[in-house]
């Protein structure tokens, strides 16, 4: 029989790769540029595209602030092709780019 569960490392490289692909497909979507997403997020340019790549993963407050901009829940960053069936205009920003945002805490 088949073994159906999939390994730890399996399941991580499947994460690895999904989150990238989940960021840039909303941002272009969106219609917009990296220096926007970057902005509201409060980090460089170069940092963001880091996370479009898949060089480095955004923290789970990042994650969260992702969320809120995109108004998807969180799973749409990690299920295989949960954002790749939205299409252009089915994307919505919130429309609080210059709005403050929640403080990080300091750890």
């Amino acid at each position: 029989m088949k073994n159906l569960f999939l390994s730890n490392s399996h399941v991580q490289k499947e994460l690895r790769m999904q989150l990238p692909i989940a960021l840039r497909t909303l941002r272009v979507n969106a219609g917009l540029k990296q220096e926007t997403v970057a902005e509201f997020l409060q980090i460089s340019r170069p940092t963001y595209s880091y996370y479009e790549i898949g060089t480095t993963a955004p923290n789970v407050f990042t994650l969260y602030l992702l969320c809120q901009f995109y108004d998807v829940p969180i799973d749409a960053f990690f299920l295989p092709g949960a954002v790749k069936s939205l299409h252009p205009g089915q994307v919505r920003v919130r429309k609080y780019l210059k709005a403050p945002l929640p403080e990080k805490e300091a750890g």
